[in-house]
């Protein structure tokens, strides 16, 4: 039995099963990037999300952090328009998937 614990005892402590993923974060910024610092953050629950806003096709403003899973059905894949913006939301499931805008969606051209 000792043996036993001696073989598992290290993969309990050191192969721990953290889940979650780390998503990059701008809270503003344009098409030449990031007005502040990009930063990182973990979820454990959650998504990637990116933002892009655009004003007769070009790019405005930009901006992408983590969201909670449960606000996902709000904030991932949407797109709508206000004249004279297109707003343009999107989440990923994987390590630093998000960071760039989501396209424009060519139907609005």
């Amino acid at each position: 039995m000792n043996v036993i614990f001696l073989l598992w005892f290290p993969a309990l402590l050191f192969g721990s099963t953290a889940q979650g993923i780390i998503c990059r974060v701008c809270d503003s910024g344009n098409g030449k990037g990031c007005y502040e610092k990009e930063e990182t953050c973990k979820t454990y629950s959650g998504q990637c999300y990116s933002y892009a806003s655009y004003v007769d096709g070009n790019l405005y403003f930009l901006r992408y952090t983590c969201v909670y899973s449960r606000f996902g059905n709000w904030f991932c894949n949407r797109t709508t328009k206000a004249d004279p913006y297109v707003r343009v939301s999107s989440c990923c499931t994987t390590d630093k998937c998000n960071g760039e805008a989501p396209p424009f969606p060519q139907t609005w051209n």
